[in-house]
């Protein structure tokens, strides 16, 4: 089987041409909105006191799916909710009951871990937010939920200790308990109009996921079959599916980045600014000149980026005691608004990645070495 029948095939396993209907969501929110749209959603089907008037069927649902067994469905309190949309504490969703037990859930799309420094330590995000709550509950089960039920970063320390973490994904358990949801609102043609539409774009979302996914992987596997795919010889009568690799591009450059933060972090004890998703889709998916994913992070009371733009990767420091010039690493080979600098395309490959990764760290440290 040759490269090309191998992509077309992935495109028809993942169902690529079947969303185009409308859905009044996609035009609210973009589909990976976590804040406004995933998070508010699935609260508002949590949320006893909603106005689905449900109760507690839902959360039951949810719960009953997971290894939380124990949760006392008493005068439960979900937030944000319909009438309270700011996050409580910063936890995108917080369910609490009259029993002293709590539930955290963090909830991931893309963005990545807002982990923070605590004394000489950094301290994984979700363990952050069970510091916060421990005083005021005495049961608190952590939830990390992402599109396909990956580790949180520093999950050795979630390891052999309490809390208890879960872990949830959109592409299974999300999935499921809306399906199981919809079966409980035959007699509301409202509600069940809006959990088909919010489950439509969960399985939008979650297939174009694994599709993008599996043609990445499928792309490392054989750089040249695929370097030519896209790049030499693509076909533009074939647009549909030729559209499908700015995903491989995105995703290829938001994980080198996010691995990238996590290497920083560990590196030099520090915490590491989050992505900025629109930043990639406009490298990735207009290929705009005047794109640039930057992070940045404090050491020794210097503030040092990582930019890739046009000039490839730089890295440089912030404010007036800053004494050094910015510095352009690898003659600007790898540029993430033009993969078909065979540099930058090459990085859809796990193992070259994390040896460029591993470059930049040490390029940092000479750097920022007084």
């Amino acid at each position: 089987m040759d490269f090309t029948e191998k992509v077309n095939r992935l495109c028809n396993k993942y169902k690529l041409n079947e969303y185009g209907c409308f859905n009044l969501l996609k035009v609210m929110h973009h589909l990976t909105d976590e804040r406004r749209l995933h998070s508010r959603f699935i609260t508002f089907l949590l949320n006893p006191n909603g106005s689905h008037e449900q109760g507690t069927k839902f959360l039951e649902l949810f719960l009953n799916n997971t290894s939380i067994k124990s949760f006392e469905l008493q005068e439960v309190s979900v937030y944000p909710h319909e009438v309270e949309k700011k996050e409580d504490e910063n936890i995108d969703i917080f369910i609490q009951n009259s029993k002293g037990q709590a539930i955290i859930i963090e909830n991931k799309i893309f963005a990545g871990d807002s982990n923070k420094k605590e004394g000489e330590t950094i301290k994984a995000q979700l363990l952050n937010y069970y510091d916060k709550k421990k005083i005021e509950f005495s049961d608190i089960t952590l939830v990390y939920l992402t599109l396909n039920g990956k580790e949180p970063s520093f999950y050795e320390q979630f390891k052999d200790k309490q809390p208890e973490l879960i872990r949830l994904d959109y592409i299974g358990f999300i999935t499921k308990w809306l399906e199981q949801c919809l079966e409980q609102t035959i007699s509301n043609r409202d509600l069940q109009s809006s959990i088909l539409q919010y489950l439509s774009i969960v399985k939008e979302i979650t297939n174009d996921f694994e599709l993008a996914v599996a043609l990445k992987e499928e792309t490392a596997k054989d750089l040249e079959f695929g370097y030519k795919y896209w790049i030499i010889d693509k076909d533009i009568n074939n647009h549909i599916v030729q559209d499908q690799f700015k995903h491989v591009k995105w995703h290829t450059v938001h994980e080198f980045m996010d691995t990238l933060r996590i290497a920083i972090t560990s590196k030099f004890n520090t915490e590491v600014s989050r992505l900025n998703e629109d930043h990639i889709t406009a490298c990735t998916h207009r290929n705009s000149v005047k794109a640039k994913v930057v992070i940045a992070f404090l050491y020794e009371d210097t503030t040092y980026y990582v930019c890739n733009d046009n000039k490839g990767f730089t890295i440089g420091c912030i404010g007036d005691n800053c004494p050094k010039e910015y510095k352009v690493l690898f003659e600007g080979k790898y540029n993430f608004n033009d993969f078909s600098i065979r540099e930058t395309f090459d990085l859809i490959n796990e193992d070259k990645t994390k040896m460029l990764i591993s470059r930049i760290v040490d390029e940092i440290n000479k750097y920022i070495v007084k």
